[in-house]
């Protein structure tokens, strides 16, 4: 889970700055763009949390396993 999120993170951040480089001239992408960053913290957050989670589990099941 935590490499979908991370690779979400990476393609949310390049479509970002796609919209940034080569928005039309009348065109404002500044509520695109504040919505991009929102997902990409969002999406960083949930990448820290599912790490911090497996490293949680994975110390709960060697205990488990050598405990009997």
């Amino acid at each position: 889970m935590k490499y979908y999120a991370f690779i979400l993170c990476v393609l949310i951040v390049f479509t970002g700055m796609y919209i940034q480089f080569f928005h039309g001239k009348e065109d404002d992408p500044v509520g695109f763009l504040s919505i991009s960053y929102m997902a990409t913290l969002a999406s960083i957050i949930v990448t820290i949390a599912a790490g911090k989670f497996e490293k949680k589990l994975q110390m709960l099941i060697k205990t488990k396993s050598e405990n009997g």
